[in-house]
């Protein structure tokens, strides 16, 4: 791909071949930091300093400043007391999703053994 013929409005055109190049390592390396942060690691913070790399303008959302400090001193209390477990959302869905596809295996089990045992039983 030749990135000096394609038109893109995020990479000025006054920029050579070279620093555009740069500039596109330097958003997938600030997209690929943002992507490694799970769980615990991850903050809404990580999400403007992600936003905040595009040269566009950046207004933060408006936030429920109840709900952001009532996660953080989750998380502050389970850096500061192991005995405090702290679960992020992201963490949570992705057990929980986990857990779905455990029960509709399982279901799916219970559903051919039902349809052997109904064979079985239609033989006699």
């Amino acid at each position: 791909m030749n990135l000096s013929t394609l038109e893109n409005p995020c990479l000025p055109e006054s920029l050579s071949y070279v620093d555009q190049c740069n500039e596109i390592r330097r958003l997938q390396e600030a997209i690929r930091k943002h992507r490694d942060y799970r769980g615990d690691d991850r903050c809404w913070q990580d999400d403007e300093d992600l936003y905040r790399v595009l040269p566009e303008d950046f207004t933060p959302p408006a936030r429920d400043c109840r709900v952001e400090l009532a996660m953080c001193e989750k998380y502050i209390a389970s850096r500061r007391n192991p005995a405090t477990e702290y679960v992020s959302s992201q963490r949570r869905i992705e057990e929980l999703e986990l857990e779905i596809g455990k029960l509709q295996r399982h279901v799916e089990d219970l559903e051919i053994q039902n349809d052997r045992r109904a064979s079985e039983v239609s033989r006699l």
